[in-house]
């Protein structure tokens, strides 16, 4: 097997301490494995330890090279990594794949999961936005689950590199950002499909000066949309998965797809008949569907036994419908105020486009389910197989479910049992007109969703959450552990 050198920057040796262990417990050949340490200095008695390096710096993209002796890959981590059993041959096996198939070589990175994640996947590094001084802001884009392979990429995480060591020379001979240096002297950048080691803790991800030379930006902006001299970001580029369906090839594991028809079964014997809800209203009159917004709600629409309706403006009903047929546009004949026609003054009406309330609409439209269940327009950010069974249980109780995340209700979904959706509606109506008689403007339904949890809190099962919009993530198979921490 191939000599690897594994490198990261720490505030002193202790904190990578538990990270370079696991790399070498679970190495598969940890004989060929040398370490390197980049401390702010070096100490005074360096630890003993077989095969690692320390020198003093805090650039560990340029000093890299500095621990290099010889060995063929190398892996930039982080002391946050936990390696999982045989990382390192998982990670020659792909970047040799990948040079045999593209001729060239190939750098793998991704934001690795963390343990707080429901979903074990790797995100790429996608585009969120620029900043005042024209800067690319990045943050974690969607999580290749059950990815069939590596994804292409352009974006490059500092915690998590790997690639042949030509590739890290290259860095520390160039003065420009590294993802600048892969572009222009052409590695291939991917996005791991497969998961080698988990994160303790969060990614850093960089914010990006634009390349200096005006050719690579206008090259990049072809390639990847994101458009320094504009400010502009293709929704490409805000998922981080350049394929023209936003969508990455699945490849889904026998023991899920087995996992998957028990719970079948197991649903088909339960009484719970839920309905999921969802809308969505064009910000101005004319507006087009944003192409992130349709693919996250593909996905949605994708699932074969999620029972879905939504309510859509008529600026958006006709890329909806084509997705959904069970959609309803907002107009009086089907019980709902046109957005377009609301008036400011009007409370009532705008209290009646509110969650609670379109939940109540779908309540009379379509009766008899056990559960109504809100879901944001986009709330599902991550592939999905069409055959997941959804394990309804975990949202769908006695009592009102909503997420509750950092001691604050995350309203992006919530469940609510069908004998209570109209009481939800009128402490709504009643809480709102109180506002409104006192300041003239209706509160924010967060607002009345947190006044609500603290009056009345023996109506709510809140569920703790690590991030927003992850309640719908505790029904997908997931991890037995983190499940047990998180419910």
């Amino acid at each position: 097997m191939e000599r690897i050198l594994l490198v990261m920057a720490a505030a002193d040796e202790a904190a990578a301490a538990e990270s370079l262990r696991t790399a070498a417990e679970n190495a598969h050949a940890p004989e060929t494995l040398s370490l390197g340490l980049l401390l702010p200095e070096v100490p005074a008695e360096a630890p003993e330890r077989p095969g690692l390096r320390i020198l003093a710096g805090e650039d560990a993209w340029r000093q890299t090279v500095g621990f290099w002796r010889g060995e063929t890959y190398i892996l930039l981590g982080a002391p946050a990594m936990r390696f999982e059993r045989d990382w390192d041959l998982r990670l020659t096996r792909e970047a040799d794949r990948l040079q045999r198939r593209l001729a060239t070589g190939a750098v793998l990175t991704g934001c690795l999961p963390r343990e707080t994640d429901l979903l074990h996947a790797v995100c790429p590094v996608a585009a969120d936005a620029f900043d005042d001084a024209g800067r690319l802001v990045t943050q974690r884009g969607v999580p290749l689950r059950y990815a069939a392979e590596s994804e292409p990429g352009a974006l490059l995480c500092p915690s998590f590199c790997f690639a042949r060591a030509g590739f890290f020379r290259d860095v520390a001979d160039s003065p420009e950002a590294p993802c600048w240096t892969a572009f222009r002297r052409r590695w291939a950048v991917y996005t791991l499909h497969d998961p080698v080691a988990r994160l303790t803790g969060d990614d850093v991800l960089p914010t990006l000066a634009p390349p200096e030379d005006s050719g690579t930006r206008r090259r990049f902006a072809r390639h990847f949309g994101i458009d320094f001299d504009a400010r502009t970001l293709s929704a490409k580029a805000r998922e981080g998965v350049w394929r023209n369906s936003l969508e990455a090839p699945m490849r889904v594991p026998l023991r899920v797809r087995t996992q998957e028809r028990i719970r079948g079964w197991d649903a088909g014997l339960s009484r719970l008949t839920p309905l999921a809800v969802t809308a969505r209203l064009a910000d101005a009159p004319g507006e087009d569907l944003p192409e992130q917004q349709l693919a996250r709600f593909r996905r949605l629409c994708s699932l074969r036994d999620l029972p879905l309706i939504c309510y859509a403006d008529r600026a958006s009903w006709p890329a909806v419908s084509k997705l959904l047929h069970n959609t309803v546009e907002f107009q009086p004949a089907n019980g709902l105020p046109g957005a377009q026609r609301v008036k400011k003054e009007d409370a009532d009406t705008y209290l009646r486009l509110s969650k609670p309330f379109l939940l109540a609409a779908a309540r009379e439209r379509d009766p008899g389910h056990s559960h109504y269940v809100w879901m944001d327009f986009d709330c599902l950010r991550f592939p999905v197989y069409e055959k997941t069974a959804l394990d309804w249980p975990v949202v769908c109780g006695e009592r009102i479910t909503v997420g509750w995340v950092r001691g604050q209700p995350d309203t992006a979904m919530f469940s609510v049992p069908e004998m209570q959706v109209l009481p939800l509606c009128r402490d709504f109506s009643a809480l709102s007109a109180a506002t409104v008689a006192n300041t003239g403007a209706l509160p924010p339904e967060r607002a009345v969703w947190e006044r609500l949890i603290r009056e009345q809190p023996l109506r709510f099962e809140l569920v703790e959450l690590p991030r927003e919009r992850e309640l719908f993530s505790l029904m997908m198979p997931i991890d037995g552990e983190i499940r047990s921490n998180l419910t």
